[in-house]
């Protein structure tokens, strides 16, 4: 074990465990992070509000903060060795490790909120699913998310707190199965509504007339808040901050200065453009209300919404990816496996940096985190400090919104 008092500067790097390439170290684990809770439960929403092309607009000026981003994040990574640290080292050797250390702690602090926000928006499916069944944990809202997420985040600790190795082929088996996921909802989109129920809920199918409607925005008052553009976008921009992923763990790759500007880069371009196919084949597929009541479809009354409370279409349901899709459990399946892969990956990378600021000393209060454990000089106090503040934020019994607007105003 290594001694904090005594430890070397963190240029040393996390130690000497598995190294990984820029596939298995950069873009899975960046494709994973940018593929979250908002894929799969949110940007059905997201278009209902703001309409297709103001949801692409949306898209577009995350990505381009992204790759404005990844730019500079590259030409700092193939500028000089980057080792342990991640981020936090990126910037301290470049500017300096006071100006570093303030950022770094801040984006250590983000990436333990949007694990937790992951971690509700897995919690949130699961009882969607659950209460599909008719079944429950204790009261299938609040309580159940705060047992389930608690759970979550520490097996997901243990899980990374065991090595890079059991992560990363945790993370491998997740992205096959979001891949799946993402096909069997294009698949679906293409084939079209199998049944009167599925009508009902709001899919037609590629109809011109739903997409022309769905192309302007429709902004209501939602989640306790009048929705406008900034409101969406504020909801929205978390789901790409992952491009970090990489670089969190700079001191597990082969070659950072490649493996970082390559990875990433590549796995923007994708992630992107997979939303954006998200955002038009929803767009038009789907209408935006719905009762979701099979007899009304024979005289389509199902989508005269005026003076009732409509539970089905775009803007009322987060299950609309499900609905649209080939086979529903799949879409299941992916958010799962999209909102556990992004917390993971948020929970891997917030003890590291933060033991690499212990490390550097230069809050003093950080230093106890900077001791390492075993061959790869394992952060498990940082895993632990980790553990309390997403917990923490699953357990105050938070909507999604709420961690995704600290994320973005943080990030």
């Amino acid at each position: 074990d290594t001694d904090p008092e005594s430890s070397a500067p963190a240029d040393m790097g996390p130690g000497h465990g598995v190294k990984l390439g820029w596939i298995q170290g950069v873009l899975i684990p960046c494709l994973l992070n940018i593929w979250g809770v908002m894929l799969f439960l949110r940007l059905s929403w997201v278009v209902a509000q703001s309409g297709i092309v103001q949801s692409l607009i949306i898209i577009g000026i995350s990505a381009t903060v992204c790759v404005l981003t990844t730019l500079s994040l590259s030409a700092i990574s193939t500028n000089g060795e980057v080792k342990g640290g991640g981020i936090y080292y990126i910037i301290s050797r470049s500017l300096g490790p006071e100006f570093g250390a303030a950022i770094g702690i801040v984006f250590a602090f983000a990436n333990a909120v949007a694990a937790s926000m992951n971690t509700i928006g897995f919690c949130d499916s699961l009882n969607d699913l659950l209460q599909t069944n008719g079944l429950k944990i204790i009261d299938g809202a609040t309580n159940d998310v705060r047992i389930v997420g608690t759970v979550a985040i520490f097996v997901m600790c243990i899980i990374c707190a065991v090595g890079m190795e059991w992560e990363s082929k945790a993370q491998n088996v997740l992205v096959v199965i979001i891949v799946g996921a993402i096909i069997d909802f294009i698949v679906g989109a293409i084939v079209g509504p199998s049944n009167d129920l599925r009508m009902a809920q709001g899919f037609l199918g590629f109809n011109s007339t739903v997409f022309m409607n769905n192309l302007g925005p429709d902004y209501r008052y939602s989640e306790k808040t009048d929705q406008t553009f900034f409101t969406v976008f504020a909801i929205f921009f978390p789901s790409v901050t992952g491009i970090q992923a990489g670089a969190n763990i700079s001191g597990d790759l082969k070659d950072p200065a490649k493996a970082i500007p390559k990875g990433t880069m590549l796995a923007l371009i994708i992630s992107m453009i997979s939303y954006a196919i998200f955002v038009v084949v929803a767009g038009a597929t789907a209408v935006r209300d719905a009762s979701g009541i099979a007899d009304e479809v024979a005289n389509y009354t199902f989508l005269n919404c005026i003076g009732r409370k409509c539970d089905w279409g775009l803007m009322n349901s987060y299950s609309m990816m499900q609905t649209i899709s080939m086979w529903g459990p799949l879409i299941y399946a992916g958010c799962f496996a999209a909102t556990l892969s992004t917390a993971l990956t948020n929970l891997l990378s917030v003890p590291r940096l933060i033991q690499a600021l212990g490390i550097d000393q230069i809050y003093p209060g950080l230093i106890f985190f900077s001791k390492g454990y075993g061959k790869a000089n394992e952060p498990y106090r940082g895993y632990v400090l980790t553990f309390l503040i997403s917990t923490a934020f699953v357990l105050i019994g938070l909507s999604f919104d709420i961690p995704a607007t600290i994320v973005t105003i943080i990030s």
